[in-house]
Parts: C-alpha cells; sequence; structure tokens
C-alpha cells in the first residue's frame, strides 16, 4: 500500500493516519502560520519529541488529554515558541503541512 501511494505522488507518512484508534472522534481543527524553513516539535506521549516538515501530514498520541499545547518553530539555533488550543479536550492530533510550511491541526478524542 504504501509503494503504491508513493507511485501516485503521497509520501509514505500519509498513510499514518491509519494509527489513529478505531474510537478517534474529530472534536475540532484549526490552522497556524509557518514557513518551510521551520520544523514544528511538540512532546507526544512517552516522553517523545514530534517533528514535522514542511510537506508532512502525521498524526500523533499525546501524552494526555488536553485543550491546549506548546509547540515550536524550529530551524537551525532558532527556537520559536508558540500554543495552539481547542474548545473540546483532545488526546490525538494530526498535523498537516503545506508545501510552503502553512500548519493545519486536526484535534481527535479517543477514549
Amino acid at each position: 500500500m504504501i509503494l503504491s501511494l508513493a507511485l501516485i505522488g503521497f509520501s509514505a507518512s500519509a498513510v499514518l493516519a491509519e494509527e489513529l484508534p478505531k474510537n478517534a472522534v474529530k472534536v475540532g481543527d484549526t490552522k497556524d502560520a509557518s514557513d518551510r524553513k521551520y520544523t514544528v516539535e511538540f512532546e507526544i506521549a512517552g516522553g517523545k519529541t514530534a517533528k514535522v516538515a514542511a510537506g508532512e501530514s502525521k498524526v500523533f498520541e499525546l501524552q494526555d488529554v488536553t485543550k491546549e499545547f506548546h509547540w515550536y518553530n524550529v530551524a537551525g539555533n532558532e527556537r520559536i515558541r508558540e500554543r495552539v488550543a481547542n474548545d473540546a479536550n483532545f488526546n490525538w492530533v494530526k498535523i498537516s503541512r503545506a508545501g510552503n510550511g502553512a500548519i493545519e491541526w486536526t484535534f481527535y478524542r479517543a477514549k
């Protein structure tokens, strides 16, 4: 499946959406500005750091249920702190970045 997606122009990371739990329910979405020179980084489950470059789309489980978290635009020694929030609690997030770096966040709640 990954091979066939790559052949029609999708990156393998687009398949990550299949990793959402079956009981995950979309609870919101929002957009943020960023530049393609930055990698977006934020803390996820297991104390790991998510890293998402321009043009990528990935799904992550967060450490806990929340309505907001801080993320960073990182390029070299530059690290700019930002915040994303949603009206409803969530514990999974999909981040999709356009080629120019723009960010689309989609929030999910799974039990």
